[in-house]
């Protein structure tokens, strides 16, 4: 065994961690539950022990699509080889690649398995097996066959400690897929299933995590429940049930007091047509990896009428103008725009791509539930901020968001909603984490 000062605190819930695939009766392991709980944190520093100790023991780090590790996974294990000193034993690349144990080879790789079957066919060792396959926020899958798809591939590096380990937090609603496919997993005997909830670490929490679970409680109970204890609480049927203004209304200034930076400009648009507003969001992009909406223009055709897609350029381009010099800090950054992929937002683009040369995109695999996801894992992470004050239209975004539900009925979007804006939002954080092709 490597002379490393390696002793990971395993909370009680996850003791069967340490078990034997013998004694769990399966090689899956499901762990859902709340924030602050230890879900993710608990099961990584555990694989690291067998990842350092056996040669050939290798990590396999999952998320959904094409997540940017760097602001996830990649972080958080970097972290935990720092926190226990064997940080000098790796080989750790600047940017998002594999970790190399130096003393015995083994890798730790991070890997994208959702969105087609086939994503995983190219995963490949030089010896070795998986020793542990860890998916965090399984709840972003969509579908059935992208876990398939991905377990066809870990079959073939199964060894003699492999474990495959699922971690989520229930979503809201019940008819989403997490939480109904692997809660059959565990009903069938497939897969063998830890809670959690901060309650089971909560003498590790800091004063100030504590302090806020209170106040959450205190003020909205089924929000507490959903987002600490990871009950589906589907009572209100709110999409984005992860907002709250004391959380995420911030001063972008506030932020550049602490010395963050605005490194580039997103503007997401949804086009509208006769009946629904043309809606843009900017989005700031700082260098800590916060995005920030700065403003929200809507241009109503109920209210100004049908435009063509000359007067809506000449309006987006009046509003850009305002927005630049409200924000003179954003006057000399790289801006890009995201059109709605739609026929009418193809046009739009490309008569404003000819009126103002500006840097314009067209969305790429529309995705309405993957966009949910998107914007509730920016919102639960820490990553989505929205400023406000007195010359800019983010509110009405944020009123629009706040009365965002689902139908209950059908579990999908209540048609007749006001969600233009909310889109225009959804495209800019599509933006942030993967840019589609021009």
């Amino acid at each position: 065994m490597i002379d490393v000062h390696y002793n990971p605190i395993i909370p009680k819930p996850f003791a069967v961690l340490k078990k034997s695939r013998a004694e769990l009766g399966t090689h899956r392991i499901v762990i859902r539950g709340g924030r602050y709980s230890g879900k993710t944190t608990t099961p990584t520093e555990e694989a690291l022990e067998g990842w350092m100790t056996i040669k050939g023991a290798h990590i396999v780090m999952a998320r959904y699509d094409d997540c940017d590790f760097r602001k996830t996974s990649f972080t958080a294990i970097k972290k935990a080889l720092m926190k226990f000193g064997v940080s000098p034993l790796c080989d750790i690349p600047k940017r998002t690649g594999d970790i190399v144990f130096k003393p015995n080879g083994n890798i730790i790789r991070f890997q994208a398995i959702g969105g087609d079957e086939h994503r995983t066919k190219g995963l490949e060792f030089e010896s070795g097996y998986v020793h542990r396959f860890i998916m965090d926020e399984a709840q972003e899958l969509e579908e059935e066959f992208e876990v398939h798809g991905a377990e066809k591939t870990l079959l073939r590096f199964m060894g003699p400690t492999t474990k495959w380990i699922y971690i989520y937090n229930p979503p809201p609603t019940r008819g989403e897929f997490a939480n109904k496919y692997f809660p059959e997993q565990v009903r069938a005997g497939r897969a063998v299933e830890i809670y959690s909830s901060y309650k089971d670490i909560y003498g590790l929490l800091d004063p100030e995590v504590k302090e806020e679970i209170a106040k959450d409680r205190a003020q909205d109970y089924d929000y507490y429940r959903y987002e600490y204890l990871g009950d589906i609480v589907a009572s209100k049927g709110l999409v984005y049930p992860q907002l709250r203004r004391e959380k995420h209304i911030i001063n972008i200034y506030d932020l550049f007091k602490v010395g963050d930076r605005v490194s580039e400009l997103i503007l997401g648009l949804d086009e509208g047509t006769a009946n629904d507003s043309t809606c843009v969001t900017p989005l700031a992009i700082m260098y800590s990896g916060k995005a920030v909406v700065l403003d929200c223009f809507e241009n109503d055709p109920l209210v100004r009428g049908q435009q063509s897609p000359s007067e809506q350029s000449r309006a987006l381009y009046e509003f850009l103008q305002r927005l630049l010099g409200h924000f003179p800090f954003l006057q000399n950054l790289r801006r890009r725009w995201i059109f709605e992929c739609a026929e009418g937002g193809q046009m739009l683009r490309l008569q404003f791509m000819e009126d103002t040369g500006e840097e314009c995109y067209l969305v790429t695999k529309k995705n309405i539930l993957g966009d949910i996801k998107r914007v509730r894992s920016m919102l639960s992470e820490g990553v989505l901020f929205f400023h406000v004050d007195p010359f800019v239209n983010t509110m009405q975004l944020i009123e629009d968001i706040e009365g965002y539900v689902f139908d209950e009925k059908t579990n999908t979007i209540k048609k007749g909603q006001r969600d233009d804006t909310i889109d225009s939002l959804e495209y800019a954080t599509k933006m942030y984490y993967d840019a589609p092709i021009a």
